[in-house]
């Protein structure tokens, strides 16, 4: 069902007896449709984190006291309306996490479960909050965030593109050129210090 938070916004909740693997193999339209309102409030929240994350760190707003920046940065009041969807998702996650699974052990850790003023059992903690949203989040979409920019980039500068894919042909085993799938061992990975280069470069320009 749904629910007004405190800051006007709705919430979801889902069964503690639904996994979120479980949530999408059942097909979030017909049986879920809150759910995948939640679930594409989410996706579009991390779309629009990433943009704001790159914005801050181009700006003046990087260096200086986070105070300021939580008072006087409008930048400060997107990211807090942006950062909201996906603290609903990974409360949501939090609920629905089966027994064993990675997110409800972690829950069983001290700090990460208390009782709260209203005597409710085992609300789930800023902590566990944050946890979660690591493992949903930073876990994967910064490494898809990371090349995407990198094969942007590497769209944009074809003389790099070119220099680049040369070093990976060269480093390859000559036996394994011509297959539909070359396994790059890391023995290979090692004689690529221009890729290494290039993947660092998209770093610094698009830090995620």
């Amino acid at each position: 069902g749904q629910t007004n938070g405190d800051d006007g916004t709705e919430t979801t909740s889902v069964s503690s007896s639904e996994s979120v693997h479980e949530v999408g193999d059942k097909g979030y339209g017909e049986e879920l449709p809150s759910t995948l309102s939640l679930l594409q409030r989410y996706l579009n929240s991390i779309i629009r984190i990433r943009m704001i994350i790159l914005a801050r760190s181009r700006s003046i707003w990087l260096i200086l006291p986070g105070w300021l920046y939580s008072n006087f940065s409008s930048l400060c009041q997107d990211e807090r309306e942006t950062i909201s969807p996906i603290r609903q998702f990974a409360k949501c996650a939090c609920a629905a996490a089966q027994p064993g699974s990675p997110l409800a052990e972690l829950q069983k850790m001290d700090g990460h479960c208390k009782e709260d003023l209203s005597g409710e059992k085992n609300p789930i903690s800023n902590d566990m909050l944050d946890e979660a949203i690591t493992l949903l989040f930073a876990g994967q979409d910064t490494s898809a965030a990371t090349l995407s920019w990198t094969l942007h980039l590497l769209s944009i500068h074809p003389e790099i593109q070119s220099k680049l894919a040369r070093e990976v042909i060269s480093a390859v085993d000559e036996r394994d050129r011509g297959k539909k799938s070359t396994f790059v061992s890391r023995d290979v990975a090692s004689k690529l210090p221009y890729l290494d280069a290039v993947v660092k470069e998209a770093m610094r320009l698009y830090p995620v």
